[in-house]
């Protein structure tokens, strides 16, 4: 099982026009990388940050359209902060390179992007793929917009945790969470690993006032009877990070998501665990647009039957 969220690194000389075999590729490759590296992925940002500066420091190497790259991934809040490898500078790509091949967190990486000329110091290395030859590269071209995901919360947070220690806002879309479920016990797990890396995102908790009766039947619960509901569910671990949780209580809808600034997926069967197996699929940022207004009382007011925060921010 594939995370849906990849993370790879990057050397410099990617962005640079001089270090490709002709210098009419790099604007093809560059637009080539776009897309992926942007709505699909995180980018390294080897050594605590020093790959930012070494960008910074020396911008006026990149070609143009690498420029344009790196301010995307840095606006959108795709480079993932990773701590040094060794205790020595990084000022050549080579060594960039060897950054990413010996971090600690080397199980999260994917791949290594680099310069046509920089993969023949690298020739050997299956992880290392030159920009110029992706379709070379397996674990480039094994990346999928979804994968079968067995409903469990070691499952989900295997693929969530990529988004969870990078986003700034998240939006649980179930219309079935119930703090009094079975089922939905353990929601309360995602919701303390989201809130554990320290960015404090804004969540939200997006579910339906109905709910089904053991007899067939339904009943509609107020909004305060919700809000009772989930303080006591996640009340205390949520006000623990000196935070809040938002919750939006709708008259309908149907479909499952996780939304956030990072990527959006759709959830076959939501949040609950039953062990059975479903379908996650990667929202294009056009549909994750999409959704994020369909649930924003702004533009969908009239299906809002009421809102309440969780904990105290503090």
């Amino acid at each position: 099982m594939r995370a849906l969220v990849d993370e790879f690194a990057l050397t410099p000389d990617v962005l640079d026009r001089s270090c490709y075999s002709d210098p009419v590729l790099c604007d093809f490759v560059l637009r080539q990388l776009k897309k992926p590296l942007i709505e699909e992925a995180l980018v390294w940002g080897l050594r605590d940050g020093e790959w930012q500066k070494f960008i910074v420091d020396n911008r006026q190497r990149w070609d143009p359209r690498g420029k344009e790259l790196f301010k995307k991934l840095v606006k959108q809040g795709r480079i993932r902060s990773v701590p040094s490898a060794s205790r020595d500078g990084a000022d050549t790509d080579a060594a960039w390179c060897r950054e990413a091949l010996e971090s600690p967190l080397r199980d999260d990486l994917c791949g290594v992007l680099v310069s046509h000329a920089m993969k023949q110091h690298f020739d050997a290395v299956e992880s290392v793929a030159s920009v110029e030859k992706l379709e070379a590269a397996q674990w480039w071209n094994d990346r999928d917009s979804s994968t079968d995901v067995r409903r469990r919360t070691e499952d989900y947070l295997r693929l969530l945790r990529p988004i969870f220690r990078q986003a700034n806002s998240l939006m649980f879309i179930d219309r079935y969470i119930d703090p009094e479920k079975p089922n939905y016990t353990e929601f309360r797990k995602l919701v303390a690993v989201a809130l554990g890396y320290g960015r404090k995102p804004l969540i939200e908790i997006h579910r339906i006032q109905w709910k089904n009766t053991r007899e067939g039947g339904r009943i509609y619960p107020s909004v305060e009877e919700w809000k009772r509901s989930f303080d006591a569910f996640l009340g205390e671990a949520v006000s623990e990070h000196k935070t809040r949780i938002k919750v939006l209580i709708w008259k309908d809808f149907h479909d499952r998501y996780l939304i956030s600034d990072i990527v959006g997926i759709s959830l076959q069967n939501g949040f609950d665990v039953d062990g059975k197996e479903c379908l996650w699929y990667r929202l294009s940022r056009k549909q994750r647009d999409e959704q994020q207004r369909k649930f924003d009382p702004a533009a969908n007011g009239r299906n809002l039957v009421g809102r309440f925060f969780i904990g105290d921010a503090g």
